[in-house]
């Protein structure tokens, strides 16, 4: 229900007649309409987010035969401790302590289909890109079976390029100017074989790099098709005191949730769209969708 609330875009008091009208038509089984507090309630329930993890990882799984790369990224999602988001310019905001919720992306390059998110805000410690390119990689272990992995010169380290050559993956990160890779022990190996990758073959490198862009349409059109902010009423988790729990720039579940809502709906009108341009059925029961691997494929060689 909460995700055909984030497609259609309305409020909490916009929902009473539409589910009004699908209880009568038996669509919904439910008894009553749940009270608008009641939306508000299952959206800051932290039990909801790994239901809404899992439902992420069904409606990806179809896809796993298509997808050999994937790319990374992150995007500002919502303005944090601030009731109305679009007030705020993108960022213009001067305040003491401003940040934003930033959501970090693994999506298919071939598909755009996200395979993996995970939420920060956007200042302080631990809230770099590059710390959460490995546990994005780590959840799709097991599903997909990536021989590419591609993201921007903020990813780059030698332990990034060398986890991904020991899961089986080529990392595909421009090498920075200057970059001194003398030091490297563990990883000598994978990292030097990067810099002569991009220093040596270029043109070969970029064939493959030239697609890292196509995330940046992909965040274009979850914004696009699910606005840009989330609009959820969050609250900060609090103890019997009234003293918040945790990190208090961890962004609160209701953002955390409407925006993983958002990314399952993107999720299902991928899987439409390639219903309609392939003419198969889906079944997100199957492990996968594409029963071949389709001609033209953009990195199998």
């Amino acid at each position: 229900m909460l995700v055909f609330k984030i497609a259609l875009g309305k409020s909490n008091d916009e929902m009473q007649p539409i589910i009004t009208g699908l209880i009568e038509s038996g669509f919904l089984p439910l008894r009553a309409v749940p009270h608008q507090n009641t939306l508000s309630r299952w959206m800051n329930d932290p039990a909801l987010t790994p239901v809404l993890e899992q439902m992420l990882a069904i409606t990806a799984r179809p896809f796993r035969v298509i997808e050999r790369g994937a790319i990374v990224d992150s995007s500002k999602v919502s303005q944090m401790f601030s009731a109305h988001s679009r007030w705020v310019e993108y960022g213009d905001d001067e305040r003491e302590d401003a940040d934003w919720m930033k959501m970090h992306a693994l999506v298919g390059v071939e598909t755009l289909v996200c395979m993996a998110v995970a939420f920060s805000g956007s200042v302080g410690a631990g809230t770099h890109d590059i710390n959460f390119l490995l546990p994005l990689v780590r959840k799709t272990r097991g599903i997909f079976d990536l021989r590419f992995l591609l993201a921007d010169k903020a990813y780059l380290s030698e332990e990034v390029v060398g986890r991904l050559w020991e899961m089986g993956m080529q990392a595909v990160i421009p090498i920075k100017k200057r970059w001194d890779f003398d030091n490297a022990k563990r990883y000598h190996e994978p990292l030097q074989g990067l810099v002569r990758w991009y220093d040596k073959r270029q043109a070969d490198f970029h064939e493959i790099y030239r697609l890292r862009p196509k995330i940046e349409a992909y965040f274009s059109l979850v914004k696009r098709v699910s606005t840009g902010f989330c609009w959820s009423r969050g609250r900060k988790r609090k103890d019997a005191d009234g003293v918040i729990v945790g990190n208090r720039r961890e962004p609160c579940t209701a953002w955390k949730n409407e925006t993983l809502c958002k990314v399952i709906y993107v999720n299902l009108r991928q899987i439409v769209k390639h219903e309609f341009e392939t003419g198969y059925r889906m079944n997100l029961t199957a492990d996968t969708f594409f029963r071949d691997l389709p001609e033209g494929n953009a990195l199998i060689a």
